[in-house]
């Protein structure tokens, strides 16, 4: 059984391999390097999908997407299907199509577990391709697409409704403000 939590799949049990502290990364520690390595990866995947989409600020929605990413699946470590963004399948499927999990969302200021259907993808490289097109495609995100510095991105992404999560804005700008001074 998986869960999430404001968005996040996460294993049931809860450990983890990383030094991620599970009730939010606005008390970061320091990244080891399979953080790092996963920030990486999914910031080269990113800005390359940015780049062909033609996005005016492709580093700055690279950086906002890995560092959701690494708060989604506790850098790599969780996700069920490939899903490296969290991204449900209420208005498409993914590379691979979906899968249902257990997720904790937050509603009326109470954390609840619901079950909800995720795409799904082939590859996490298949999966941050989904989260640029699913920016793209959803007009409410385009204020996160105009934002020219991560701290506009973030703030973007934290009025649009992406996450249910009250602290998500807070917990993704923890971990890009941690990678735009380790990197």
């Amino acid at each position: 059984m998986l869960k999430a939590s404001g968005g996040a799949i996460d294993q049931a049990n809860g450990n983890s391999a990383t030094n991620v502290n599970p009730t939010g990364v606005g008390k970061s520690t320091p990244s080891t390097e399979s953080q790092k390595a996963y920030y990486n990866k999914m910031y080269n995947a990113l800005y390359k999908e940015a780049v062909a989409k033609g996005l005016p600020n492709p580093e700055v929605v690279a950086r906002l997407g890995a560092a959701q990413t690494c708060l989604e699946t506790g850098y790599g470590t969780r996700m069920v299907g490939n899903n490296a963004f969290g991204i449900k399948a209420h208005t498409g499927k993914g590379t691979a199509g979906s899968v249902t999990a257990s997720t904790k969302e937050e509603i009326n200021g109470q954390t609840v577990t619901i079950n909800d259907t995720f795409r799904a993808y082939n590859s996490v490289e298949d999966s941050a391709a989904g989260y640029i097109n699913f920016l793209v495609d959803n007009k409410r995100y385009s204020k996160v697409l105009a934002a020219t510095n991560i701290d506009d991105a973030v703030t973007a992404i934290g009025k649009s409704g992406y996450a249910t999560s009250s602290v998500y804005a807070r917990d993704v700008g923890s971990i890009a403000r941690k990678f735009q001074y380790e990197n």
